[in-house]
């Protein structure tokens, strides 16, 4: 009996603790699932805020006016493709920044050379070279954003179908994507929104958006989009198949970056190969190593055959899909 009472005892207390524990424990749920919608809430208001902060009426009129005003091939034309690519690699990449990176690196380059050989011609090659290093690095962010967008771009047009469906407009699913939708492709059709809101039509709003990313999934969807309002249609039925077309791409280039590894492996590695000899050699025999750097018209002609060798697998392993 004595035992019957202490089991009762402590099934009793058990499932006291169990149930304020279940009890305490939706409390905190209810405030954490509130503390996350309000900064959700406000996240998305300083997002609208940053995006109509950064619309202003001159980049407007100079969005008008963009299809208009390309003039042939010249220095203000490769200034004004600089500033795209860098605009197209995101927020945080300045040109100007790069640009001084690109002047810094060059003269310590040549600085340096200058200091080791005693020669004039030589920096000056340095420098040519040298500070158009830096302009990787931007075409890598540049191509890692277009990435993301295209992974995100499927997803967004099915979320326009869906609202369109449900009897919204355009500019409304634009409103709804840009507050579901994280960076970068969220801000971007924010700020197409606000261009449209502020006075822009949405063809040209559309037609910036294309040149602002870069992405030629987005330049088809904005086609498609321009040719439906033309001829009319089923336009949720358009971007559902889209959507699908833009998902069996992607499925293309994830094969072909499968079947192109081994190939970019070993360019990765025929490039490493004679900077990891070199340093070998340098430090089992440095008086030997330190007489390739007599001969500084050997070492250019080594790296152009390297970059040009480069070039060419980089053009065998990619290609349009």
């Amino acid at each position: 009996m004595a035992i019957l009472i202490s089991v009762f005892v402590f099934a009793t207390v058990f499932l006291l603790i169990f149930a304020l524990n279940l009890a305490v424990t939706d409390v905190f749920r209810e405030d954490q699932k509130e503390r996350v919608a309000e900064e959700k809430a406000i996240l998305q208001q300083k997002r609208r805020e940053k995006i109509r902060s950064a619309v202003k009426e001159s980049d407007l009129m100079g969005v008008a006016e963009a299809g208009t005003s390309r003039n042939p091939i010249s220095i203000v034309d490769t200034i004004k493709w600089f500033k795209e690519i860098c605009k197209q690699a995101g927020d945080n990449v300045d040109p100007k920044k790069i640009v001084l990176v690109c002047l810094v690196f060059g003269m310590v380059s040549a600085f340096g050379i200058y200091f080791y050989s005693a020669s004039f011609l030589l920096p000056s090659l340095a420098i040519l070279v040298a500070i158009f290093l830096p302009i990787p690095i931007v075409f890598a962010l540049r191509q890692k954003r277009l990435d993301a967008l295209s992974r995100q771009l499927p997803e967004v047009l099915e979320l326009m179908a869906r609202v369109l469906r449900s009897g919204q407009t355009i500019t409304q699913a634009m409103t709804a994507i840009s507050d579901e939708f994280e960076e970068p492709i969220g801000p971007e059709f924010g700020l197409c929104y606000e261009q449209q809101n502020l006075g822009l039509s949405l063809e040209v709003a559309l037609e910036n958006l294309t040149q602002r990313t870069g992405l030629a999934e987005m330049k088809i969807f904005v086609m498609g989009l321009m040719i439906q309002r033309q001829s009319g249609g089923n336009l949720a039925e358009l971007l559902e198949k889209l959507s699908g077309v833009m998902r069996e791409r992607q499925d293309l280039k994830s094969k072909v970056q499968g079947f192109t590894a081994e190939g970019r492996l070993q360019a990765g590695f025929l490039v490493a190969l004679p900077f990891f000899t070199y340093l070998l050699m340098y430090a089992t025999n440095p008086d030997y190593a330190k007489k390739l750097l007599e001969h500084w018209d050997l070492v250019f002609a080594t790296l152009g055959c390297m970059g040009m060798g480069l070039l060419w697998i980089r053009k065998i392993i990619n290609f349009d899909y």
